[in-house]
């Protein structure tokens, strides 16, 4: 069933990355769907684990303030990616030295409607897990923003518990 499963994913997948020992996939995509507001073109990733489906297909976006919504009608228009293994050297012992190996991969998104806005999704995969951040490039499109929501859907295929910290603001 995962070959068959994960042969369905790279069909569909736009771009993949995996950890340094394989163990951890993340599958990216731009896909039309029936989300919230009806029918969209938004990007979506998931990841894999030892095989097993960790965070099925999740959409992304972000809110602003006095700006649209910028979660939707991307294409994917240009692709990066690089290894880093290196050591760090700290003052704190017994770590006074930590390998720092991962792979990345960033994914450079437009809208495809007007204010053909840019975004970057930089995905980073080490042997111990998987982080992601926005950047927003400079832009004409974009002078100065203040982000409102951060859209980004951690969907779980099964009934996790999770921890957060309650925030009160992104900075």
């Amino acid at each position: 069933i995962r070959d068959r499963l994960l042969l369905t994913v790279r069909s569909r997948a736009t771009e993949w990355l995996s950890s340094p020992d394989g163990r951890i996939e993340i599958y990216c995509n731009i896909n039309v769907s029936n989300y919230i507001s009806g029918m969209d073109i938004r990007f979506y990733y998931k990841i894999f684990f030892d095989g097993y489906l960790l965070i099925q297909d999740s959409p992304i976006g972000l809110n602003f303030i006095d700006m649209l919504p910028l979660d939707k009608e991307f294409r994917l228009y240009h692709v990066e990616r690089r290894s880093i293994s290196d050591t760090i050297m700290t003052i704190n012992e017994p770590y006074a030295r930590i390998i720092n190996q991962y792979n990345e991969i960033t994914l450079f998104l437009q809208e495809k409607t007007p204010p053909f806005r840019l975004i970057n999704i930089v995905f980073r995969i080490s042997n111990e897990g998987v982080a992601f951040r926005y950047v927003i490039p400079e832009q004409s499109e974009i002078d100065e923003f203040e982000i409102s929501a951060e859209n980004t859907i951690f969907n779980f295929p099964y009934n996790y518990t999770a921890w957060i910290l309650p925030l009160e603001s992104f900075t």
